[in-house]
């Protein structure tokens, strides 16, 4: 065993006379011992199996047939919470453009904390339904960001931004303490409902029912994510976005007939048509361009479907 030892040189003034003294560091080689003996411990205990009798049976395939029994409850459910497309008129300072410049920052946020795709989407959708039903003057409108980026933390992820850390990147607008009202004050105007089907995970659902490709997948998500910071994309679901944002290369409806003939699920082809005709008019007009956090982040899935959908 090889024993490395340091010796740091510390200078310093004692009684007008310059002292140094040196300090000898064995880290290393007890690093080194405690491993060993750790490892002798390892070694001498029985080893034991860690795949079940169960876990050896098991049959992935048998997935797929859970899919079409999930998505028509997660269709279902999304009805009983389907947020106001029209809130804004009962805001008396705040507008819709300022909620997309919010939702831009949200996404920022989340993507700098590396936070995931449900928490991101968690957080909008809190903004949404709390801005439903409380009034906001517009200088609290980022406290209500940081407050549903936290009550979706705490939801979702298993690592949480402290409160200082949210604070800090509001440019310390705010303190931890009215950080702390504002969560207390959104969970009871939520009711402390929380879950709630995204498009996100209509998305996946989807791309697993038909085997969709990766490429498929990145330019539905970048739609998905897209739609999330216009205001208007409020007037549909979460499921018939994430169906409009796989299927927008094709004119006519072609995940929608399958769904409904392999799982009994209904989508009305009008709305499904309306909304692919939306995202196609925002992509080609850049109506979303001066909110760059999105494209930026989908830089090449976005250059390469605006000249497919020319």
């Amino acid at each position: 065993m090889n024993t490395m030892t340091t010796e740091n040189h510390v200078t310093g003034d004692v009684n007008g006379y310059k002292v140094t003294r040196v300090t000898r560091c064995r880290r290393a080689a007890l690093v080194n011992i405690s491993n060993n003996q750790r490892n002798d411990a390892v070694l001498k205990k029985p080893k034991k199996s860690i795949v079940s009798p169960v876990s050896k049976q098991y049959d992935s395939s048998k997935e797929e047939s859970y899919i079409g029994d999930v998505l028509s409850y997660l269709i279902n459910f999304e009805r009983s919470m389907k947020v106001c497309p029209y809130y804004m008129d009962k805001q008396h300072d705040l507008k819709p453009v300022m909620r997309s410049i919010l939702v831009d920052w949200i996404i920022q946020a989340c993507t700098k904390f590396k936070l995931t795709d449900e928490t991101q989407y968690y957080t909008i959708q809190y903004i949404d339904r709390f801005l439903t039903v409380e009034l906001i003057e517009r200088s609290d409108l980022q406290l209500v960001g940081i407050g549903a980026i936290f009550v979706a933390c705490k939801f979702e992820e298993i690592c949480v931004p402290s409160m200082s850390d949210l604070c800090y990147i509001t440019e310390d607008t705010y303190t931890p303490k009215e950080l702390e009202r504002m969560e207390s004050k959104m969970l009871k105007a939520l009711d402390y409902d929380l879950g709630f089907p995204t498009a996100i995970q209509f998305l996946r659902y989807i791309v697993k029912v038909f085997s969709c490709s990766r490429q498929q997948y990145y330019c539905g998500k970048f739609l998905c994510e897209l739609m999330s910071v216009s205001y208007a994309s409020l007037q549909w679901k979460p499921s018939e976005i994430a169906v409009s944002s796989l299927d927008i290369h094709n004119e006519v409806n072609t995940f929608v007939p399958a769904l409904r003939q392999l799982h009994c699920i209904n989508f009305d082809d009008g709305t499904i048509a309306e909304c692919k005709r939306f995202i196609r008019n925002t992509i080609l007009n850049e109506d979303l361009s001066e909110y760059v956090t999105v494209f930026t982040k989908y830089e090449s899935v976005y250059k390469k479907l605006k000249s497919d959908l020319k």
